[in-house]
C-alpha cells in the first residue's frame, strides 16, 4: 500500500478516486 505522507494531495484525491471514494484531505 502506498504511503500517504509521499505523495501529494492530488494523489492523495486521485488515489482515493481509484479506489472508488470521494474524500478530500486537509494537505
Amino acid at each position: 500500500m502506498l504511503n500517504k505522507t509521499t505523495l501529494t494531495p492530488f494523489s492523495h484525491r486521485a488515489y482515493l478516486q481509484i479506489a472508488g471514494q470521494d474524500y478530500s484531505f486537509p494537505f
